[in-house]
This record gives C-alpha cells, sequence and structure tokens, in this order.
C-alpha cells in the first residue's frame, strides 16, 4: 500500500509514459508520410495555387494530331536520310540543294502524305 505523501509517479513510470508519447507520435507521423505523399504534394500544391491565384497560367501549346505527328516525323526522317546520300554521291553540293531535292523526290514518292499540312498546323 502506497502512501499519498509521495509521488504518484516514479523515475521508470515517467519514463514510460513518455516512450508511449513518442511512440505514438512516430506513429502518427509515419502514417501521416507514408500514406500521405500524394496528399501532403496537394497541400503544398493547394497552398502555392492559394498564393498565386491571380497568376494567369501558361496555355499549352497545341499539339498535333498523333497521325499527322507521324508524318511529319517520317517526312523529316527521310528527307534527312536521302539528304546525306545525295551528299555522299557527290549528287549535291550543299545542303540546302540536297534538302531540296530529297523533299521534291519524297512528293514524287508520297503524294499521300502532305508534310506542308503538318507544318501548317503547328
Amino acid at each position: 500500500m502506497r502512501s499519498r505523501s509521495r509521488e504518484r509517479f516514479s523515475n521508470t513510470d515517467a519514463l514510460n509514459y513518455m516512450m508511449k508519447t513518442l511512440a505514438h507520435a512516430v506513429l502518427i507521423l509515419a502514417l501521416v508520410l507514408a500514406g500521405g505523399c500524394s496528399t501532403l504534394h496537394s497541400l503544398r500544391s493547394f497552398h502555392l495555387s492559394s498564393l498565386y491565384f491571380w497568376k494567369s497560367k501558361p496555355k499549352p501549346e497545341a499539339e498535333l494530331h498523333p497521325a499527322t505527328a507521324v508524318e511529319k516525323e517520317y517526312h523529316d526522317r527521310w528527307v534527312d536520310k536521302r539528304m546525306h546520300e545525295l551528299m555522299a554521291a557527290g549528287t549535291a553540293k550543299t545542303e540546302t540543294e540536297a534538302r531540296a531535292m530529297a523533299s521534291e523526290e519524297f512528293e514524287k514518292l508520297y503524294p499521300f502524305i502532305h508534310p506542308k499540312t503538318a507544318e501548317a498546323t503547328r
């Protein structure tokens, strides 16, 4: 039986209480960080967006239609390859001349691909 004149907590009781409190705090922090990386990111972005609400957002660049982008990429690769072939063979003396010749050949070989419309929609 304890007397009422003594302290209720001894040193070990206080240490146990502090350890339990610390363990709970660490567990709560771990749950917030582990489960809430996206939550923390969204909170940060919300905070930043609320600070800069008056600034206009940059407009996204107009992207090409996927088929048009593929046509343009194929045209560019084919013309570059043919341009190097023409210069290596000595048919064209300058890059500009080789590019013009390659573009003409491309238009004759592939009349259904319209790289000019691909460039115009950009």
